[in-house]
């Protein structure tokens, strides 16, 4: 889930190890406790008795085993009640300080400004409007990510954002799903949201529940998401089909197959706005061209819904309604795609690398087939030896 497992996993770990430290100190306390409680009375009896002895005086039977019952008596609640008061008080002082943080939390973090996240009366639903916007990932650390964001994503379009690494994408699909803190501005989405991360997420249960993700089959829309996300020659070429455990436990998928299950099930979801966090990188060029036309682009199986496509292929944006161009954090530009390309260098720059690599790739791709060609007419022209020393054998 958006390549965080690691990092959680060493937080856990360490968490863990620091509550382990606490275990064995308690372990430590309570068994040295435990001994006390028993050795007390012996030791106790030992030295009360040991020093009348040394003072001379004298103990009848009666007077020492009334002093022995009371120690007895005495032991319990100092040994035993009082620490275990003690343990549970500083619990209870734990607990109380947990309380009292939660009820003193303020009831709007984000101040009263407008993150409203869900279907909108007066506006279309699958529309995404910022006015202004900042957004940071932390409510105690102001320090913003994203900042000034200005976007307006209209119902049934197709929205291209391009920038360098680091320049904030992903962090813009993270504000719009709302899991980042609104600092400033306004920020408004209307509608429901299928959102397919950079990093392919991959459970241990069949290709076909990893779609459904818990929703009921559709016989007719799961065929054709499998079909615009190219999974069915890899389902063929698998005996159990669909039925394949995948994960762990299962079928080891590669990157490629693995990204295109992810988007398979963001497809799948009847949202109103999909996210797509460069889906495009881990396939190659032929199979990225075909998900874009059949599945994002403008004639795709999505073409009605909004959609929000994150991707370093930028040959695919000028087929895009919108574009916007981000820097650092920043909206550099925004507008249709021919448009950055003459007014931002940047882009230019991006769009010209890219092409050069298409280009390269399509010249290898045809150098390939021409290599495939030559080998296969050179094996049709090669004569049968077998035959000819067959031919001579018998005429001889």
């Amino acid at each position: 889930m958006y390549g965080w497992e690691k990092p959680l996993e060493d937080v856990v770990r360490n968490t863990r190890e620091n509550e382990f430290k606490s275990i064995r100190r308690a372990g430590r306390i309570r068994a040295c406790n435990m001994a006390i409680s028993f050795a007390a009375l012996p030791i106790i009896s030992l030295a009360t008795f040991g020093s009348i002895w040394l003072m001379g005086r004298e103990l009848t039977g009666s007077q020492i085993f009334t002093v022995l019952s009371f120690f007895s008596t005495l032991r319990a609640p100092l040994t035993t009640f009082l620490p275990l008061g003690l343990e549970r008080l500083s619990e209870v002082i734990i607990s109380t300080r947990r309380i009292d943080d939660f009820m003193n939390l303020s009831k709007d973090e984000d101040g009263g400004k407008d993150t409203d996240n869900t279907h909108g009366q007066d506006e279309l639903a699958g529309t995404v409007l910022m006015n202004k916007a900042s957004f940071c990932w932390d409510a105690q650390n102001q320090s913003c990510l994203l900042k000034d964001i200005d976007l307006h994503v209209k119902q049934g379009s197709l929205v291209g954002v391009m920038g360098s690494i680091g320049s904030c994408k992903s962090s813009l699909l993270m504000a719009i799903l709302g899991e980042m803190k609104l600092s400033s501005g306004t920020s408004r989405c209307n509608g429901t949201f299928a959102y397919a991360s950079q990093t392919p997420w991959i459970f241990a249960d069949t290709i076909r529940e990893n779609i459904l993700f818990g929703k009921p089959l559709n016989p007719e829309r799961y065929a054709k998401v499998l079909q615009i996300c190219c999974l069915i020659p890899d389902i063929d070429s698998m005996a159990a089909g669909d039925l394949t455990v995948i994960g762990e436990k299962g079928v080891n998928l590669s990157g490629g197959q693995k990204a295109r299950v992810s988007l398979a099930r963001a497809v799948y979801e009847e949202a109103d706005i999909y996210l797509f966090d460069d889906p495009l990188a881990a396939v190659d060029s032929t199979v990225a061209q075909s998900i874009f036309e059949d599945c994002i682009g403008p004639d795709g199986f999505l073409k009605i819904k909004s959609r929000i496509l994150i991707t370093h292929q930028i040959e695919y944006l000028p087929k895009a309604d919108h574009c916007v161009l981000l820097d650092s954090g920043r909206v550099k530009g925004q507008g249709h795609f021919n448009d950055l390309l003459t007014s931002a260098e940047e882009v230019k720059l991006l769009y010209d690398l890219r092409r050069a690599q298409f280009d390269r790739a399509a010249q290898k791709r045809k150098h390939v087939d021409i290599v495939k060609e030559e080998v296969a007419t050179e094996s049709v022209m090669k004569p049968d030896e077998h035959s000819i020393v067959k031919e001579e054998v018998s005429a001889g």
